[in-house]
């Protein structure tokens, strides 16, 4: 019996818990196939497919597929390019043939004592060699799952696996083409991942060692699920606030990577100043006061003998949001001189200025020294 007990009794009796997340739509009101995978998923086979293409990328580029034929067919053309399912049809019930070298992959699960003895016996001659659909695609279901509970910088689970695998990363690259971040073996900190839709860019371009340091209990959640569904071995999530973050306490780093987070802070010189005792190459990208916006008047702050400008205002619930009530955007100039006075050089990868939201003004950098 489960921890809940039987879910069959009658709506009234079931437990507090289990009802509320019935009527958050979080919990079926019966299984919704009788196929174990498509169950994984809630019943969205679209989804348990795209899983199991995600999973084929990280087999060997020629593996096979044991089952039914109309089975093993429809995921054999689930491979991704590169990838080549050779098909084994075979049905419960019939003996088992002899069987050759390299990857199988159980297509259909059992779903009696009789057919999970037979899949005892597959075990029995391949062992390691033999794979299962739902064992590939289970690591990936907790995204969807989550999906359902909070939000996620895409609203598709397979948007979600782009971001993740770093399909369509663009690595930041200087206007000027001779600067670019090399990830390949480096150390990373990487603050406010959010949902680690940036993350996943970093670990694809060879990132030796990334840590994630994130306040947001949703977002850590979400990294972790995406860190166990793509086996991020390299990813350290770190629950803490970013300003804490100290080279005496956590090391230092070949790339300090900031996007999309400087301005969710009511102390971004504190912070900026912590970038650069953290790394010697720095990657921001923010949005930044201008007249226009935000609607209230520039302010000024000292600090370490220089003034710099910026506007206030008050931070929004949201998972992309800071974690205070009153956060800052600074000008661009301001961002520019505060590392130039420290000896870094400022390279421009992008400017816009001209965007309809937030400020309209949204600058992304790389400071090195």
């Amino acid at each position: 019996m489960s921890r809940w007990g039987s879910l069959n009794r009658r709506p009234d009796r079931l437990p507090l818990a289990v009802r509320i997340l019935r009527r958050l739509h979080v919990l079926p009101s019966f299984i919704p196939s009788k196929d174990f995978l498509t169950t994984l998923f809630d019943g969205d086979a679209t989804n348990a497919d795209v899983a199991l293409t995600e999973a084929f990328r990280s087999l060997p580029d020629e593996f096979k597929l044991i089952g039914p034929a109309d089975a093993v067919d429809r995921l054999a053309a689930l491979a991704p390019s590169g990838k080549h399912a050779i098909p084994v049809h075979w049905e419960f019930g019939h003996p088992i043939p002899p069987v050759s070298a390299g990857v199988h992959i159980f297509a259909v699960s059992p779903t009696s004592e009789s057919e999970w003895d037979q899949f005892r016996q597959w075990q029995d001659q391949l062992g390691s060699n033999l794979l299962t659909s739902w064992g590939l695609a289970l690591p990936f279901a907790t995204l969807p799952s989550l999906q359902k509970l909070v939000d996620f910088n895409s609203d598709s689970f397979s948007g979600l696996c782009d971001f993740y695998a770093g399909r369509g990363f663009s690595v930041p690259v200087a206007e000027s083409g001779d600067i670019s971040l090399d990830f390949k073996g480096k150390s990373v900190v990487e603050f406010g991942p959010s949902d680690g839709c940036h993350t996943g860019g970093i670990v694809a371009g060879g990132a030796a060692r990334v840590l994630c340091v994130e306040a947001r209990p949703e977002n850590v959640v979400k990294l972790l699920a995406a860190r166990q569904s793509f086996g991020w071995n390299p990813v350290e999530v770190l629950p803490e606030n970013f300003h804490a973050i100290h080279p005496a306490v956590h090391g230092r780093f070949d790339i300090a990577y900031a996007h999309g987070v400087y301005y969710h802070t009511n102390a971004p010189l504190h912070f900026l100043e912590n970038l650069t005792r953290l790394s010697d190459e720095i990657y921001i990208g923010g949005w930044c006061a201008s007249d226009a916006k935000p609607d209230v008047p520039w302010e000024e702050w000292k600090y370490r003998g220089e003034t710099y400008r910026g506007k206030t205002y008050k931070e929004p619930m949201h998972f992309l949001s800071g974690i205070q009530q009153t956060s800052v955007y600074l000008d661009a100039e301001s961002l520019d001189r505060f590392f130039e006075h420290r000896g870094f050089k400022v390279f421009t990868v992008s400017r816009e200025q001209s965007l309809p939201d937030v400020t309209g003004d949204f600058y992304r950098f790389i400071a090195r020294r």
